[in-house]
């Protein structure tokens, strides 16, 4: 709850009398400088250590909030001109003025992790790839042989537009942080030419890229693998669109004809992936259509793909799945072609 600081022109002399004290019974959990200035995440509040410009009282604390903060010190990140740590019910963003929800897109999200292990939580800035990262123990994690349940999920933000996905870890993990890949990448690597995809000129082969490493409890580093190789295991994805119908301020349903996909194209027809279709609040996909992405009219490197729909609903629904290994679809963009249809009908 305390700050000190040296003697001007003197940092050898710590006067006793040099402090400022938080106005707050909450603990200070961790802090970082956002652009110039100090800001302290405690359990509930978060503060700006202030300059004053007055010699005999040069800091002051200013509140940025009073009923957000953070539990878990090493979730604290900063990127450019926000940070992210997680609190009591929700991940916390900052831009310096005031506190509000990251995770609006995903409502209490973090209440279904397991709550005694959000300690563990780290968060890691993946500038390379526009990410944040927050590692969790998802419900279910199993507890570790010294009793902690450590982080086995990952949590994935698009730092540009807020975009998520989570992930799920092969091992627990205990730390996140950052290297550098030490040398070019050169024909004397160990490495098959069907498991290399990437170009022999890619950034991610040069010496000096960024590396996201994983430490286990038991002393074991992973290295995140950012490549295009997946080593022949299934990486199952699932993408989940939102309640869609543009014609619900008219009190009207929404009849969807059909939705375009615009993807990358793959000639040899294994490159594939799965569209379910939901309508209103079924839980069960009324459909399933699998997209191949093969060449389309001549097409040799992008094509759009159609998937008819044809039904009316108060709100439609898509999701987009995969679980395949060597599978590696990419989708640009994606079109709904809606209609008017008749007055949505009361519960």
């Amino acid at each position: 709850q305390r700050a000190r600081w040296c003697t001007i022109k003197d940092p050898q002399s710590w006067p006793t009398a040099n402090f400022k004290d938080i106005p707050t019974q909450d603990v200070i959990v961790s802090a970082d400088f956002l652009l110039n200035d100090l800001y302290v995440w405690c359990e509930k509040s978060v503060w700006r250590l202030a300059y004053t410009g007055d010699s005999a009282t040069p800091f002051e604390w200013e509140f940025i909030s009073t009923t957000e903060g953070s539990v878990a010190q090493n979730s604290l990140v900063t990127q450019g001109a926000r940070q992210i740590a997680l609190g009591t019910t929700r991940l916390n963003i900052s831009d310096s003025r005031e506190i509000r929800a990251a995770d609006s897109e995903i409502p209490e999200f973090t209440l279904d992790w397991i709550q005694n292990s959000r300690l563990f939580t780290q968060g890691v800035v993946m500038k390379e790839e526009r990410l944040i990262l927050e590692a969790y123990a998802a419900a279910g994690a199993s507890a570790n042989a010294d009793g902690n349940t450590y982080p086995d999920s990952i949590l994935t933000f698009n730092y540009e537009n807020l975009g998520f996905s989570t992930y799920k870890l092969a091992n627990s993990i205990h730390t996140i942080g950052k290297s550098a890949v030490e040398s070019d990448l050169t024909w004397a690597q160990d490495i098959a030419w069907e498991d290399y995809t990437d170009p022999w000129n890619a950034r991610t082969a040069e010496s000096g890229y960024p590396t996201t490493l994983f430490g286990s409890d038991n002393g074991i580093v992973y290295q995140l693998n950012t490549s295009g190789a997946d080593a022949g295991a299934n990486i199952e994805f699932e993408a989940i669109g939102v309640q869609a119908n543009p014609y619900t301020n008219e009190g009207r349903e929404a009849r969807l004809e059909k939705i375009q996909f615009l993807c990358d194209v793959d000639s040899s027809g294994n490159t594939f992936f799965d569209v379910l279709s939901y309508l209103n609040t079924d839980t069960s996909a009324f459909q399933t259509v699998r997209v191949v992405c093969e060449p389309v009219e001549g097409s040799d490197s992008i094509a759009w793909f159609t998937v008819y729909v044809n039904a009316v609903a108060a709100f439609h629904r898509i999701e987009l799945t995969n679980n395949d290994s060597a599978n590696r679809p990419r989708v640009h963009a994606f079109l709904f072609y809606f209609e008017r249809a008749g007055l949505i009908k009361a519960a």
